[in-house]
């Protein structure tokens, strides 16, 4: 747990425990890195759950409503300083089908993913399986 390094799909990735043990989190110093002619985020991020009823986004939050399940998250994103993005995120993840929904100050961006930690990190990435 704490302290660990969990190893995802690439081995460049790293993993860390956030210090209050609310969510793993992807830590990148700089914030972004090439990959091939791409850019890819490495954003720290904190996501936290929340009660459906408490989804800003009214698409989520009505997606939530109809399906009468789903996990819902606030997610916090840090810049390169360790600051917080002023605006959070919003998710609403459906495990049984894998499908997320993000939403950050918009529409939410839908997504295949495992779990979500994935989806956030497809959203960071531009990396969604719609």
């Amino acid at each position: 747990m704490p302290g660990e390094e969990l190893r995802r799909a690439e081995e460049s990735d790293r993993w860390e425990w956030l210090a209050d043990g609310a969510a793993w989190a992807l830590a990148g110093d700089p914030p972004t890195h090439q990959e091939g002619n791409r850019t890819m985020t490495d954003y720290t991020y904190r996501y936290d759950s929340i009660d459906a009823d408490d989804l800003h986004a009214d698409d989520l939050h009505a997606e939530a409503e109809a399906a009468g399940y789903g996990d819902a998250y606030s997610i916090t994103l840090y810049d390169a300083d360790g600051d917080a993005v002023a605006e959070r995120a919003e998710a609403l993840y459906f495990s049984d089908s894998g499908r997320c929904g993000i939403a950050w100050g918009g529409v939410a961006d839908w997504t295949d993913a495992d779990d979500i930690d994935d989806a956030i990190a497809r959203w960071l990435n531009d990396e969604m399986v719609y």
